[in-house]
């Protein structure tokens, strides 16, 4: 194969005069319908209101901003109550939600924790239907430490079985397959001889196991394209060109893609510029493992 397919992706968003005639129709008879009678019609607005509710337990907060979050794997627990997720977490993931009891133990001590403070906690417990302790229990308490142990991680079930000692553990598969992906980039480009004066494009944050970057200035994309796709089947890659600027390389069962950026100044990752460094009027080549 010696050049890349000239074909572009062309996207473009469904306006709603786009959308097929069936939907106006239904628009259409919705705005002329005959009007339901009250009790129907707050039923219809009930069930809104529920489904409306039930998407925003599901969906975290976008707005406003100070709400907005990224990826809680929490978000799914905020309708459980503190201690029980607390409780969950602790023999899950031996994670802490609360203080532990010798630093409570300590902070009654030296009296940073009053008798008021203990009375308005247990007020606050029975206020909310929570059945909680006396006084004296809690106190008691701080004597002892917590009896709760963090269970088995499902990978070490799987590892304590009769069979453990014929096969490699899980942990060592896991292990063995990620270190030998880790360098999957380096051995696929391994002797590769860049054509068209592309040189090493340092990026911030950038993991080179998994993609690297060059930048040249010396050629126009459409001989850059076609000379990749000869250097890399001359390392015995199987070159399937996607576009113009986009092609997948395939050998040993790992997977390239090569991505070619006609004004990768104005490419934008995360808020940021992903090439910052590349000379105007450059060219970026980036090769990432999919």
């Amino acid at each position: 194969m010696s050049h890349l397919q000239e074909n572009h992706m062309n996207t473009t968003s469904i306006s709603l005069s786009q959308q097929p005639d069936a939907d106006l129709g239904a628009i259409a008879c919705a705005e002329f319908a005959e009007p339901v009678s009250a009790s129907a019609s707050e039923t219809v607005n009930l069930k809104i209101e529920a489904a409306c509710q039930e998407a925003c337990q599901a969906i975290a907060p976008a707005w406003p901003l100070d709400r907005a979050i990224a990826v809680n794997p929490h978000w799914s627990r905020i309708q459980r109550p503190v201690r029980e997720v607390a409780a969950r977490m602790a023999v899950l993931g031996d994670i802490r939600v609360f203080p532990s009891r010798s630093y409570i133990r300590q902070a009654w001590h030296e009296g940073r924790i009053s008798q008021a403070d203990l009375s308005y906690a247990l007020n606050a417990l029975s206020a909310a239907g929570v059945q909680a302790l006396s006084a004296a229990q809690c106190i008691d308490a701080l004597a002892s430490e917590t009896s709760a142990h963090r269970l088995p991680l499902l990978i070490d079930v799987l590892d304590d079985d009769l069979a453990r000692h014929t096969r490699l553990s899980w942990r060592q598969a896991i292990t063995h397959q990620v270190s030998e992906d880790s360098g999957s980039l380096n051995r696929l480009l391994a002797g590769v001889q860049l054509p068209c004066g592309l040189e090493r494009l340092h990026l911030d944050d950038e993991d080179e196991t998994m993609s690297m970057a060059f930048v040249t200035a010396e050629a126009e994309p459409r001989i850059i394209a076609v000379s990749l796709v000869d250097e890399l089947e001359r390392l015995g890659m199987e070159v399937e060109p996607l576009s113009y600027t986009e092609a997948r390389a395939h050998r040993d069962g790992f997977e390239l893609a090569v991505t070619i950026y006609l004004e990768p100044r104005r490419v934008i990752r995360d808020r940021r510029t992903a090439f910052p460094k590349a000379p105007t009027d450059s060219v970026v080549v980036e090769f990432t493992m999919v």
